[in-house]
């Protein structure tokens, strides 16, 4: 588990993303995003993680509706703050 601190600040698009599975296993994590905050195309998995995100998008986004095996976001533990336009957690 992680134990660091990560600040982005996406003043153009995205903040996080991945066009796979996307992992968080720790840390402080703070996302201002002028679209979404976190996407993960595949999957998107958090553990043990502080998360704080600001999107003018969705939150917190997995988006592969293809594979019925995948697009899915899975919490497992942590903490979550959310203030998005649109949806705070869109799969």
């Amino acid at each position: 588990m992680g134990s660091g601190s990560l600040t982005v600040n996406a003043n153009y698009f995205n903040g996080i993303q991945s066009k796979d599975d996307l992992k968080i296993t720790g840390g402080n994590i703070v996302v201002n995003a002028v679209n979404d905050g976190i996407k993960g195309r595949d999957s998107i998995s958090i553990k043990n993680a502080n998360i704080s995100v600001k999107a003018g998008g969705d939150g917190i986004q997995s988006t592969n509706d293809t594979n019925p095996e995948k697009g899915y976001i899975a919490i497992y533990s942590g903490t979550l703050s959310i203030a998005a336009a649109k949806d705070g957690i869109r799969r």
